[in-house]
């Protein structure tokens, strides 16, 4: 294999071990098979917010900057767009939203209730959402409506949304689909999209 895919995880400290370990790991999962099959390695490393990353040779980086988001007041986290998971094709990710969602439910009782309450959960929702932002990055995809999908932004009623099914929808497993994967592995392995592959 020639070359290496850097991930940089800008400003995630605010997370504890567990849920770093939870990240890095669905990050992993994500895009392990599609580096190796561009013939890279994959490589997924924390830093400051404000760092700059000088590539090594034959090395693409990709920033994910995560960055606290004040929490909405209670009677607005409800409407429509109020709670932003991440900024398409940005790579900045809101760890606040993502820990403090809401269920939305028609029970009142349990109305605000938080949905992701493990470390576990949180970090797995912040890594699909980072894959998500760089499948824009990488791929150029847009949102879809397709549930398992990493680039779906498919929403649930808000009478249907529960606990359970909240956090399947944020921190559940999804996939790229075949023709989404042959346009990464594409895309790794030619330096398109707006970014370049380091060759000194």
């Amino acid at each position: 294999m020639t070359g290496r895919v850097l991930v940089v995880l800008r400003g995630a400290w605010e997370l504890n071990q567990p849920q770093r370990k939870s990240l890095v790991s669905w990050i992993e999962y994500g895009l392990k098979g599609v580096v190796s099959k561009a013939g890279k390695t994959l490589a997924v490393r924390f830093a400051a917010l404000d760092s700059i990353t000088k590539p090594d040779s034959d090395t693409v980086v990709f920033g994910i900057d995560f960055v606290t988001e004040k929490r909405p007041e209670k009677e607005k986290r409800c409407q429509p767009g109020n709670v932003t998971l991440g900024d398409c094709g940005t790579g900045s990710v809101f760890i606040t939203a993502h820990r403090e969602l809401a269920v939305c439910g028609p029970n009142q009782a349990s109305r605000y209730d938080r949905v992701l309450t493990t470390d576990e959960w949180l970090g797995h929702a912040l890594a699909n959402t980072s894959l998500h932002e760089l499948g824009h990055l990488i791929g150029g995809f847009e949102d879809n409506m397709d549930a398992g999908d990493l680039m779906s932004t498919l929403g649930l009623p808000k009478q249907l949304r529960t606990k359970r099914n909240r956090r399947e929808f944020f921190a559940g497993t999804m996939n790229w689909k075949p023709h989404q994967e042959q346009e990464l592995i594409k895309n790794l392995k030619s330096g398109q999209r707006g970014f370049e592959i380091q060759t000194h």
